[in-house]
């Protein structure tokens, strides 16, 4: 079966919402809006987040420009494309 975009943002949001009512801290309320737009972000450039993920965390420490740390944001970033539905 296969959800619109729409349809799948808006179950992101809702696991995004009930995550949160476990974030009592305001460092674990930040890490995880950064988690979220992180993975929304890579969804909406057509990549895979655990593969963007991974990718990131691999390079990341090796990146000691700024120039490479842009090098990494998910529209520059060349992996496999997900097929948008």
């Amino acid at each position: 079966m296969r959800l619109s975009k729409v349809k799948r943002f808006s179950l992101s949001s809702e696991q995004s919402t009930q995550t949160s009512l476990f974030d009592e801290a305001e460092a674990g309320a930040r890490a995880s809006a950064i988690h979220y737009s992180l993975i929304e972000t890579a969804k909406t450039n057509g990549l895979e987040p655990l593969q963007y993920y991974q990718h990131i965390l691999t390079a990341l420490p090796y990146a000691d420009t700024v120039d490479k740390v842009e090098d990494l944001l998910p529209w520059n970033v060349e992996l496999i494309k997900t097929p948008v539905s």
